[in-house]
């Protein structure tokens, strides 16, 4: 049987999952990127903290992304 806590845990690591390969494939790295796995019911990704130029580079690429659509 799956608990209401468990679900909300899955779904923060199918994001993280998600993220981690598309941020791999645009050479980015967030050193601290994990799930967040003290309020699970939030189903939190934590991006951490990261360089200015890693920074710089994530919001080149979602400026693309959104100038893409």
């Amino acid at each position: 049987m799956t608990t209401t806590t468990t679900e909300p845990k899955v779904k923060a690591a199918i994001a993280l999952a998600e993220l981690h390969e598309a941020l791999v494939e645009a050479g980015i790295t967030l050193p601290s990127l994990r799930a967040e796995i003290a309020s699970p019911e939030l189903e939190l990704v934590s991006l951490g903290c990261v360089r200015a130029d890693v920074a710089h580079r994530l919001a080149h690429l979602v400026r693309q992304a959104v100038r893409y659509q």
